[in-house]
């Protein structure tokens, strides 16, 4: 590493108003480009959550994705992560009326921005198949 960076290890920084965030090995990494998909359901928030990570955990296609493909779920939170080599995703679950909000908001790099009609897609079409 050149000599005038520094290692920065899980922080992030802001930088002409935009979030910036630094990996495990200081390697710095600019904002990402994002997609979010929503779907509102008659199903519980509880029951939202398990079909939803259902799907996350399950999901032959999306494991083919990224070799380093992983899921962690907090259920108290009705939240979870999925991580890999090139994205990030967040899942949130709130009560809706009736029903439940699902929201998943996915992290691209920049070199894959071109796919996020394509993952939006995705996601949307799985959301809908499985909460309805």
């Amino acid at each position: 590493m050149p000599s005038h960076l520094v290692p920065i290890s899980n922080q992030i920084l802001h930088a002409a108003g935009k979030e910036w965030t630094a990996g495990p090995d200081g390697t710095i990494f600019g904002p990402m480009p994002k997609v979010t998909v929503s779907c509102q359901s008659t199903v519980s928030s509880k029951e939202a959550f398990d079909r939803v990570r259902k799907i996350l955990e399950e999901d032959q296609e999306l494991h083919k994705l990224d070799a380093q493909y992983k899921c962690e779920f907090d259920e108290s939170k009705l939240s979870g992560l999925a991580t890999g080599k090139h994205f990030k995703a967040s899942m949130a679950i709130s009560e809706g009326n009736p029903g439940s909000n699902v929201q998943i908001t996915v992290e691209l790099p920049l070199a894959l921005s071109l796919a996020k009609g394509i993952v939006q897609k995705t996601l949307q079409r799985k959301l809908d198949r499985a909460l309805t």
